[in-house]
């Protein structure tokens, strides 16, 4: 077992730290299981097998898979669940699952009764190395991605790179963006030991690791998002409006996926900082490498700039990015006229 924070355990082959945490920190508190659909049917299983006497008599509670989940309805309905099971303040809700997960029940968490203590299992390797480590809830408002949320710790978050195994290739390459985010803003040594990554499965514990630490290092030093935490967002601004965007096409994107194309254009808006057009080419290539092309029309580019402007590192109506200097070296509050972010977009999309 790897502590990486007071909080943040990953296992290797066993299973204990759940278990210790349980038995020592949550003693004779009622539990619940919030998962959905998939999890239940892979990854639940195997949890309670691990910690039969933990978790027997265990509350279960699962949702259907997928970002329809993370809305103030289904929010309302399962409070109504929780209190239909009599569960109160005194419980516990452990949050087994992927990034919607992580973020629908880290919110329900900090609401229910004005708040009961959660932990997160994360379950892809997206949610292990970005969405259960930082503190963020939230969901979403129509298409509008987490637009009403909290900041929120968990009181543990335990990794199992066994979950894994039950992972689609796509969900790997939607966490491969975060991962490639995380190497961009802190070094151009983990940056040039991911691009040369041949195959997704060359992904292990050693990767996981760093990219954990590098958000949990930052989200110390901020972590309501005053100052450095901002540097996470890079490729978010353009990425969310992708995101948002590709919900009514025939494939919508995941998370990774877009912002891994907001990357791109981000990186291209960063030469005006700086950022060395070999650089530039370096983080062109290896996402055209991995991830399929967005095919755009000229038609979209309005609606994306629209989205864009809902995003919430504006101010004065006026686009907020992170853009970089260097790799390695991110800056943040960087505010930018809509036509050149047009002008970027057309480049990168070959419009």
């Amino acid at each position: 077992m790897i502590r990486l924070m007071d909080f943040v355990f990953l296992e290797d082959s066993e299973w204990k730290s759940l278990g210790e945490f349980i038995s020592t920190k949550w003693r004779n508190k009622k539990l619940v299981i919030l998962c959905d659909e998939n999890t239940e049917t892979y990854c639940l299983p195997r949890l309670l097998a691990e910690n039969p006497d933990m978790l027997s008599g265990t509350e279960i509670i699962s949702v259907p898979p997928g970002e329809s989940s993370k809305s103030l309805a289904l929010v309302e309905q399962l409070t109504l669940a929780l209190n239909d099971l009599r569960i109160d303040r005194n419980a516990g809700l452990i949050c087994l699952g992927g990034g919607v997960i992580t973020d629908l029940g880290g919110f329900l968490a900090s609401v229910y009764k004005r708040g009961i203590p959660f932990i997160n299992v994360p379950t892809s390797l997206l949610a292990m190395i970005d969405a259960s480590v930082g503190g963020k809830t939230g969901v979403n408002a129509g298409i509008l991605k987490n637009q009403i949320g909290t900041f929120n710790h968990p009181e543990g978050v335990f990794v199992y790179p066994a979950f894994l195994e039950t992972l689609p290739i796509l969900e790997k390459k939607s966490a491969y963006g975060e991962i490639l985010k995380h190497a961009l803003i802190s070094s151009v040594e983990n940056w040039n030991h991911l691009k040369d990554i041949g195959e997704l499965d060359e992904i292990g514990p050693k990767e996981i690791i760093t990219s954990m630490q590098v958000k949990a290092e930052v989200v110390q030093q901020d972590f309501k998002e005053g100052g450095v935490r901002k540097i996470l967002n890079f490729g978010h601004t353009v990425g969310h409006a992708i995101e948002s965007w590709s919900i009514a096409t025939s494939r919508p994107l995941l998370h990774g996926e877009a912002v891994a194309w907001g990357m791109v254009v981000e990186a291209e808006l960063s030469k005006s900082v700086g950022l060395p057009l070999e650089q530039f080419v370096e983080i062109e290539a290896t996402v055209r490498n991995l991830f399929e092309p967005i095919v755009l029309k000229t038609s979209d580019l309005n609606d994306l700039i629209s989205l864009m402007g809902a995003d919430k590192k504006n101010t004065n109506e006026q686009l907020g990015f992170v853009l970089l200097k260097n790799i390695g070296n991110p800056v943040f509050d960087q505010f930018i006229d809509s036509e050149k972010v047009l002008s970027s977009l057309k480049k990168v999309f070959e419009l």
